[in-house]
């Protein structure tokens, strides 16, 4: 079983660690204070058009950050999230293996991989500071099988079931706003955010040619994978003079189920194969804003009375200063879901296989996809009065 659940909230306002692993770096490499501010926000922010810029110390004391102070500003900085669960479970029965049981033979390989990523943005936090990103990558993948080998015998009096099933959760969501006023530098209210769920799943029953079983109930042989798959990723520009940003939500799925029954059998009752995939959600979603709806004024507005907590950020800048509000010269909101999916369901009997049963066959593959979507939406506000100000639309 892999379960990981990451808790951003415990990391992000744990300074001493933040501290621990800026020291670390700086060590490791023999950077300064500005060095290492540089590099953290050149790898993270530099793809973006505009914002590669923010890499320089002196442009960004220019903004009123101030680099040296690196163990408290580094919790302000991007959010990336990372999360990925690999887990197998597999069954064996060897050349020369005899089991026997006096009534239901069972043999069952069972996986449950459940994994939750996410990176989210601090709405006053991200009005303060100029730039914002999201990003955030999860995986699941393993093995689950159930393999009977050549020269083994599995006797069981009332039945013989053979199954491998895993069960699988991913859940992956980046969002990240960026509140901040242009002031006069469109460029310090863009950002992006992305997103990316990928699976890599086999899931296998299978009896070789030259094992021997032995009964006069049924047997079964299953495979089935079980998979609920959900990745989204959504980025907002919202302060006075929102330029937007771009957004990719990218979804990698593979996944093979199989099940093959290559013996020889006689005298059981029934035989059943089969290889089933049932997906219940697959769903993918891009969304990106740029300017204010209703709900993110009346949010920010009410966020915006917390005066402890804005008097904190403020405090990790200098020389902040009111300005006049600047008016969007233009707004982009770029949106792009992307989704590859290959999926494999097979069930097979052997070429020479030879059964004489008392009463029924089935061979059944099956794929069943629930809630299939991917979703993209990009939305651009403007004031209807020509002018950001506080206003929404």
């Amino acid at each position: 079983m892999a379960v990981v659940d990451p808790g951003l909230l415990s990391s992000l306002f744990d300074s001493a660690a933040i501290k621990a692993d800026i020291l670390k770096m700086k060590n490791e490499n023999g950077w300064s204070d500005e060095e290492a501010w540089k590099k953290i926000i050149g790898d993270i922010m530099g793809p973006i058009t505009g914002i590669g810029s923010l890499s320089n110390p002196d442009q960004l004391k220019a903004l009123g950050a101030d680099p040296a102070d690196l163990s408290e500003l580094s919790a302000l900085i991007p959010f990336l999230a990372v999360s990925i669960g690999h887990a197998d479970s597999k069954i064996e029965v060897l050349d020369g293996a005899d089991l026997h049981a006096s009534q239901k033979l069972l043999v069952k390989a069972d996986s449950t991989r459940t994994v939750t990523t996410e990176s989210f943005s601090i709405p006053l936090v991200q009005s303060l500071i100029p730039f914002n990103a999201g990003m955030a990558f999860g995986r699941i993948s393993g093995t689950t099988s159930v393999e009977v080998k050549s020269g083994a015998t599995l006797k069981g009096e009332q039945g013989i079931a053979l199954q491998a099933h895993s069960q699988n959760t991913l859940t992956v969501e980046s969002e990240a706003t960026n509140g901040h006023d242009a002031e006069g530098k469109q460029a310090t209210t863009t950002g992006f955010a992305f997103a990316m769920a990928n699976t890599g799943l086999t899931t296998s029953a299978k009896v070789n040619s030259g094992a021997l079983l032995n009964t006069r109930g049924d047997v079964s042989l299953l495979a089935l994978t079980e998979q609920a798959i959900r990745n989204k990723a959504v980025f907002k520009s919202l302060g006075n003079g929102a330029a937007g940003g771009a957004v990719l939500a990218l979804s990698v799925l593979n996944s093979n189920t199989q099940a093959a029954f290559n013996a020889n059998l006689s005298g059981a009752r029934h035989l059943d194969v089969s290889a089933t995939n049932l997906i219940s959600r697959q769903q993918n979603e891009a969304t990106s804003q740029a300017g204010k709806g209703l709900a993110d004024f009346l949010k920010f507005r009410a966020i915006g009375t917390v005066d402890p907590i804005k008097n904190y950020v403020l405090s990790k800048f200098k020389d902040v200063n009111p300005t006049q509000p600047t008016d969007s010269k233009f707004r982009l909101a770029a949106s792009l879901g992307l989704v590859i999916s290959d999926q494999q369901a097979e069930a097979s009997i052997g070429q020479s296989t030879q059964l004489n049963l008392s009463g029924n066959l089935g061979l059944t593959a099956l794929q069943e996809i629930r809630e299939l979507h991917n979703l993209v939406n990009s939305t651009v506000n403007g004031s209807k009065r020509g002018e950001d100000q506080n206003d929404y639309s």
